[in-house]
């Protein structure tokens, strides 16, 4: 009983320390922080289970991972980093000018450092919080890769490059369209796509597939714990937070 309760207290504090990263990464870059946004105390709570969902899937491999200290740490900045800022905020910037009433354009540059500062902020101290700072005497940082020969690796990218643009563009327009609603006519109303999307998005396709190899180099595991590690569902934290911020 007393783990049960070691373990929800630091997800609590790692939560609270997340909320507060937020908020402090903003002020410097002169965004506006996470409390300026609240309307109600439900937007509060919210952020606040936004956060805790980000802490949990963040913890995960950090407790499952062998790696220790300062390799743990730059590799948990990475995947965080990566996933929750560079690969959705790159998109922000494709489609700028139908975002314009949203995001200003000078705060995009902000956006990316904002990112960098809250996942330098959190990786140590959860790596921290959960023990894993510290290297153990005589037990190196071994990393691990899926051994495949040069033209496996190639194929096997080819493939996912192009199977997340048929997903990408079929979620579009299936999907999202139709729940977007009257907001897809607000923001995005004459949306074309330029003819360079398709190469852009398998591009990004390709770092989607780096990130998941980073968290399969710091995981061990089972078989379907490397697979649910791999598919990583901090995509759908990061989606979350930002669908309600």
């Amino acid at each position: 009983m007393g783990k049960v309760l070691m373990f929800g207290w630091k997800l609590v504090l790692l939560t609270f320390f997340l909320f507060f990263s937020y908020s402090v990464a903003s002020k410097p870059l002169g965004l506006s922080d996470v409390p300026q946004n609240m309307q109600n105390g439900n937007g509060f709570l919210m952020v606040l289970a936004a956060c805790a969902l980000q802490s949990v899937v963040l913890s995960y491999p950090i407790l499952r991972s062998p790696l220790r200290g300062g390799w743990l740490v730059l590799n948990m900045f990475l995947i965080f980093y990566g996933i929750a800022t560079f690969l959705t905020q790159i998109e922000t910037v494709v489609f700028l000018q139908y975002l314009v009433n949203v995001v200003p354009v000078a705060d995009v540059p902000w956006l990316f450092l904002q990112g960098a500062v809250v996942a330098a902020l959190f990786s140590p101290f959860a790596v921290l919080i959960w023990g894993k700072m510290r290297r153990r005497e005589g037990i190196p940082n071994e990393t691990r890769y899926p051994t495949m020969s040069w033209k496996a690796w190639v194929l096997k990218i080819i493939l996912l490059a192009v199977f997340y643009v048929v997903i990408y563009m079929g979620f579009g327009a299936l999907v999202f369209r139709p729940l977007a609603g009257r907001a897809f006519q607000e923001y995005y109303a004459g949306l074309t796509l330029p003819f360079w999307i398709f190469p852009f998005q398998m591009v990004r396709a390709i770092l989607w597939v780096g990130m998941a190899l980073l968290v399969i180099e710091v995981m061990k595991g089972t078989w379907w714990e490397m697979r649910l590690g791999g598919s990583s569902p901090l995509f759908g934290a990061h989606g979350f937070f930002a669908l309600i911020s």
